[in-house]
């Protein structure tokens, strides 16, 4: 079994480019730079969930 691979993004967009990326887990956050990762929005949840 190889490295697994997660990143952790603040962004819909940054989900998508992680997924097309390849990455084996991403963790979906709130607030990155300015809060230091928070729980998002439950709408932000469904939107990346959908991707």
């Amino acid at each position: 079994m190889g490295v697994q691979v997660e990143i952790c993004v603040d962004r819909v967009a940054d989900a998508i480019a992680a997924t097309a990326a390849g990455v084996d887990r991403i963790e979906f956050c709130a607030g990155l730079g300015d809060a230091g990762g928070v729980t998002p929005s439950a709408g932000s949840i469904r939107a990346v969930r959908a991707v």
